[in-house]
């Protein structure tokens, strides 16, 4: 699905831009926190990913039935040293969620889509590596776009 696509690119640019060295990288996510081994933490921290975390509601939409009204949401990993207040001189997870959600709340990016709404924050993963705390967490966003249906029994267009 493009719009799918379209929207992640659009949050990976937008974050990029916005936490500037905040964050080592930005990227779309791709299992990369289930993979990472230790010595790798301190090499990519601070970082954040990117993933569209499913659809919650589809309705239809207008007085057309061939349109409806796709409400979905998009995980935002964030993912460092553990914050603790006066601690590591690296940024921590706590104020890498204040960004990610200040830069992201009320945005359409320029989609065709409503406004991203701020939803849960959640602790994802702990880790220890020489002595040092890690931590990732997981910010969620709703947003909601058109999706147009085939007729019936059509086949859709190459798109080029």
């Amino acid at each position: 699905m493009t719009i799918l696509i379209n929207i992640e690119d659009a949050i990976v640019t937008r974050l990029t831009q916005g936490l500037g060295r905040m964050a080592r990288g930005v990227s779309h996510y791709r299992g990369e926190l289930e993979s990472i081994s230790q010595a790798e933490v301190t090499d990519r921290f601070p970082i954040v990913w990117v993933s569209f975390a499913g659809a919650t509601k589809t309705e239809p939409y207008g007085t057309s039935r061939q349109q409806t009204k796709t409400t979905g949401q998009f995980s935002i990993i964030v993912a460092d040293h553990d914050a603790q207040p006066g601690g590591t001189a690296s940024v921590g997870t706590y104020p890498l969620i204040y960004g990610v959600r200040r830069l992201l709340s009320k945005q359409d990016l320029g989609q065709p889509i409503d406004p991203l709404r701020p939803g849960i924050v959640r602790r994802l993963h702990d880790m220890r590596c020489d002595g040092k705390a890690f931590s990732a967490y997981v910010c969620r966003f709703q947003t909601a776009w058109i999706e147009t249906a085939l007729d019936n029994q059509h086949w859709p267009c190459p798109q080029n």
